[in-house]
């Protein structure tokens, strides 16, 4: 995640907190700010609140796609004589396996292992 991602991610969960829990947060001059305290601080019609909600959700998926697309480097960190091409077999801690094929034309498999877990992995 770029600093610039991260900034944006920060300024979101701050926005949904003051959002949230309006209780929580205290203008000095206009006390506990309610959603329609911070609307009319920032002169912000009902609908335009609505768009800032959804802008922190679709930041919130964004960043939870870049930290799985960070978790993609995991397996091939942990396991890097693995091509992750086209089979592998993958023994976990509690000693289960797990067989993924064709990865070569679509990896998203790898994304869903719990990879703290693993106790090897090869390829097949």
């Amino acid at each position: 995640m770029t600093e610039d991602q991260m900034i944006e991610l920060e300024i979101a969960e701050i926005a949904e907190f003051a959002l949230n829990h309006p209780t929580d947060c205290i203008h000095p001059k206009h006390g506990p700010l309610t959603t329609s305290i911070i609307a009319q601080v920032l002169d912000l019609s009902d609908e335009r609140l609505t768009e800032i909600r959804e802008r922190i959700d679709a930041i919130k998926l964004e960043s939870q796609r870049i930290e799985t697309n960070t978790e993609v480097s995991i397996y091939k960190k942990l396991f890097p004589n693995v091509s992750f091409n086209d089979k592998v077999l993958i023994h976990f801690n509690d000693g289960s396996k797990v067989f993924l094929k064709h990865l070569y034309s679509d990896d998203s498999a790898l994304h869903d292992i719990r990879w703290e877990d693993v106790l090897d992995c090869h390829e097949v």
